[in-house]
């Protein structure tokens, strides 16, 4: 019995190694056909990926290909438009010939219209100047015609006008000097004015003498008498002459000014009633002048001629400030 369960499990355990064998047969098998598969699947992937790089490049192609039918439809209208626009630039050449053809025409036309508008403008101009001239040459007749009428009629009323100006003074004077020597009083005055102006001029004799003498005090340096006194009188002399000379000409000077701007701007009616008015006055007033102003009656005239003269010059130039502003 024991042998035979020996054997039994004997053959069970060469049974289960045969089954083991196997099993590890399919499992080797197994293996090999997973890594067929795996292999087969990655190939499979590696398939797709160029199918489809194919299919994107099929489709590429299509679309170059329709692409390029469009191209040929373009190209095709395109050439129809070319036709079109040579056919539109001859007509726009025939167009402009013809357009050129008629502007050499109107150009023609109008420089004979420019040479007949110049040929009028040179004579219209010519006649028009003839005329400004004959006009010009008439006017300036007529003009210097008037002026010199006018210039005759004024130079003849200034000359009447000064002559009655003069002779209204220098009768004035006559009459105020006949009357003047009437009045011991006026007699008295011009003596003591006149003798007056006589002293004044001694003093400014001596004054001249006395700084001649003092600027000539530098001969005493010269130790030669004879030279020393021609000298002195040299120097004397010399400024004695210019002191007075000097003297002379600014009071002839500023008489001449005077006389100047009285004889353009102050000569006149009113000046000439102002002189009347002040030598009527001088004359018929005298002695009662000098009752109340112990004053020289010639002196006291010149002073108020003098006052009326430079009242009259103030006015004048403030009016003509005014009428400047």
């Amino acid at each position: 019995m024991n042998d035979s369960e020996d054997l039994k499990k004997e053959d069970l355990l060469t049974m289960m190694e045969q089954m083991q064998d196997q099993l590890d047969l399919e499992k080797e098998e197994r293996s090999k056909a997973q890594e067929k598969i795996s292999t087969l699947s990655s190939e499979n992937s590696r398939l797709r990926r160029e199918l489809q790089k194919k299919s994107e490049t099929i489709v590429s192609l299509n679309e170059k290909i329709e692409s390029l039918s469009k191209s040929d439809l373009q190209l095709q209208k395109s050439e129809a438009m070319m036709q079109e626009a040579l056919k539109l630039q001859r007509e726009a050449e025939d167009k402009v010939s013809a357009c050129n053809r008629r502007a050499e025409i109107l150009t023609a036309r109008e420089s004979k219209v420019s040479d007949r508008e110049d040929n009028l403008d040179r004579e219209i101009k010519s006649k028009a100047e003839n005329m400004i001239k004959s006009d010009r040459q008439r006017l300036e007749w007529e003009y210097k015609s008037k002026a010199s009428a006018i210039t005759k009629k004024y130079d003849t009323m200034t000359k009447t006008y000064y002559v009655e100006l003069v002779s209204l003074v220098i009768f004035s004077l006559i009459a105020s000097l006949s009357q003047i020597w009437k009045e011991p009083v006026i007699i008295e005055d011009v003596t003591d004015f006149f003798s007056g102006l006589w002293n004044i001029l001694l003093t400014g004799y001596g004054l001249a003498k006395y700084a001649g003498r003092n600027i000539a005090g530098v001969a005493e340096a010269i130790n030669n008498p004879t030279a020393s006194a021609i000298v002195y009188w040299v120097i004397c002399i010399l400024v004695i002459v210019a002191i007075i000379g000097a003297v002379g000409a600014g009071i002839v000077y500023i008489s001449y000014r005077y006389a100047t701007y009285m004889r353009e701007h102050q000569w006149d009616r009113h000046t000439v009633i102002v002189v009347v008015a002040d030598l009527a006055v001088t004359m018929f007033l005298a002695g009662e002048i000098s009752s109340v102003i112990p004053v020289n009656l010639i002196l006291m005239q010149i002073l108020l001629f003098l006052g009326y003269s430079g009242v009259r010059a103030w006015i004048q130039h403030s009016q003509r400030t005014q009428s400047y502003f």
